[in-house]
């Protein structure tokens, strides 16, 4: 399993926008994220994810949102 810590830029390892780790708790168990949501009309997301589901994030597998009127 990937060491994280706070700041690093994640995503699921199915596939999600870009996030930063802002916390890890539990004994790293589990990771409080953070990201913009160009899809609603809230535009600051936050969750908790068990890093046991994240990877750190790699450009190749990006996904774009279109932000839309």
């Amino acid at each position: 399993m990937e060491t994280f810590k706070a700041g690093d830029v994640v995503q699921l390892k199915s596939g999600s926008p870009s996030m930063t780790i802002t916390e890890l708790y539990n004994g790293n168990q589990f990771a409080y994220c953070t990201w913009y949501d160009f899809t609603t009309n809230v535009w600051f997301e936050k969750r908790v994810f068990p890093v046991i589901a994240l990877k750190i994030f790699d450009e190749a597998d990006q996904v774009i949102y279109k932000e839309f009127d």
